[in-house]
């Protein structure tokens, strides 16, 4: 089994450390691990998706079917990994997108950025009520810490068409990845190099001796 390192910018948020529990993390990572790469229509078209079956997910990441269940609900109505439309027997799962420069950026990136005001001070708030009492942050209201619907809808609705999904202009006449991530080196494929076409020389006329 390979082992995927997340970046510390997203394992050591606050998002990231109280927002999900551990099985959360688990079939998160697993997710990452599992995403399709290259040869896939998907990596070729910046996204990170990945086609699993519940079953093999549990398998995969040691989380027993039920709890594996309950956690994909969660990350699916967080935004973190949105469940798109059935098309075989798996299950797919989008993550987020690749740059030009083969970066990964999640759903999750957005979150953490987009919630890190708000969570720092709820977190920072319930520290000093414990004091000195051996208490945890605790976070219930996971509404307010969800990608907004009109962005999961978007992705739903247009995954499977990947020149709109990538150049629909939205809000602010942004795609939905400048939206996202407020830049826009996400990956496009190159243009297929086209043989340049001679034009053919017309064949001389003979001429008839006089």
């Amino acid at each position: 089994m390979g082992y995927l390192v997340l970046p510390d910018e997203l394992t050591q948020s606050n998002y990231y450390k109280w927002i999900l529990s551990s099985n959360d993390k688990i079939i998160l990572q697993t997710l990452c691990r599992k995403s399709l790469n290259k040869g896939t229509k998907y990596y070729a078209n910046s996204m990170i998706v990945t086609n699993i079956k519940l079953t093999t997910l549990s398998f995969a990441s040691g989380i027993p079917y039920s709890t594996a269940r309950d956690c994909i609900n969660k990350l699916n109505y967080l935004g973190i990994a949105i469940k798109l439309p059935k098309k075989a027997r798996n299950n797919r799962y989008f993550l987020g997108f690749r740059t030009q420069g083969d970066k990964k950026l999640y759903l999750i990136d957005n979150l953490i950025t987009e919630t890190k005001a708000n969570l720092d001070m709820t977190i920072e708030n319930q520290m000093e009520e414990f004091g000195k009492k051996h208490e945890t942050p605790l976070i219930q209201d996971l509404a307010s810490y969800k990608l907004h619907s009109d962005y999961i809808d978007f992705i739903t609705d247009h995954c499977d068409k990947p020149n709109e999904f990538l150049n629909k202009r939205l809000k602010n006449n942004q795609t939905i990845f400048e939206l996202l991530f407020n830049r826009s080196d996400v990956y496009r494929k190159l243009l297929p190099n086209k043989p340049v076409l001679m034009a053919s020389v017309a064949p001389q006329m003979a001429t008839t001796a006089t």
